[in-house]
């Protein structure tokens, strides 16, 4: 394994005045952070809130091809280390480009427990995994997206539905994590109630994912997992008082609050 930073990276952001830009992704999924090409390998590393503190460490890897039912793909591998450098499980996922979007055709979850596979032929995949159409790889800003101030924003429109087209570009930012500085487009795809969660993600013009972060609506999960706290239910806003959090603007003014989970940074961003 190479070397990283138990400690996360000083992360800044500054809104440009300037036009953004279009870009098409080079990745292979909404958090694996590497192009989709036959022998491409990276490290990425992921913090937690609480903290934020060192999550574990991610190494993804390209095999090769193969075929899924009659669908041909590339298989994809994710291994996840904890601090101590344990493989914790690893996840393997069978995906391709097609017209424009990613596609999966099956993901494989490997642990101490065993290994579990699904198919797009399977039910539940398509929610799991949106086999159809996919990914769209393009990103525009289209005018969504308006920042009221430095945390709340509002949908001012919504675009018409372009095949292999995400409009959910947010502005023209200026990234500096560590010691490096990225001009990015910034995404933002949130669900839309306290329910459902939200992923950011800041994508140079080259199409290189830089830093992804997934918040939790205020009642993700309500009264499951780590929302319960001596056995009571609570709200994120409550389990995890000191993270970061944005909140969406509705038309009727109430705002929709997502907490800020994890992070995820490449090393090619450093």
């Amino acid at each position: 394994m190479d070397t990283y930073s138990i400690e996360p990276p000083r992360i800044l952001l500054e809104q440009l005045d300037a036009p953004t830009f279009e870009v098409t992704l080079a990745k292979h999924s909404d958090f694996w952070l590497l192009p989709l090409e036959e022998g491409r390998h990276g490290w990425s590393t992921s913090y937690e809130y609480p903290g934020p503190c060192f999550w574990e460490r991610r190494e993804h890897l390209v095999k090769g091809q193969a075929w899924v039912h009659d669908k041909p793909c590339l298989e994809t591998q994710t291994r996840h280390f904890d601090a101590e450098g344990d493989l914790s499980y690893t996840n393997t996922i069978f995906q391709a480009v097609d017209r424009g979007h990613i596609r999966r055709y099956a993901a494989v979850f490997n642990d101490a427990r065993g290994s579990r596979l699904s198919t797009w032929k399977d039910n539940g995949f398509e929610d799991a995994w949106g086999y159809d159409p996919g990914t769209p790889l393009h990103i525009v800003d289209a005018g969504r997206w308006r920042w009221l101030d430095e945390t709340h924003f509002v949908e001012d429109t919504v675009p018409e539905n372009t095949w292999g087209t995400n409009s959910n570009g947010a502005g023209l930012w200026e990234l500096t994590i560590g010691d490096r500085v990225h001009r990015c487009l910034r995404v933002l795809e949130p669900e839309g109630s306290a329910e459902g969660i939200m992923v950011e993600t800041f994508v140079t013009e080259a199409g290189l994912t830089v830093l992804a972060r997934r918040y939790n609506g205020s009642r993700w999960h309500y009264g499951k997992g780590k929302s319960l706290i001596d056995g009571v239910p609570h709200e994120w806003t409550e389990v995890l008082p000191d993270a970061p959090r944005l909140y969406y603007r509705q038309p009727d003014g109430s705002d929709v609050c997502f907490v800020l989970w994890d992070f995820s940074i490449p090393n090619h961003a450093l």
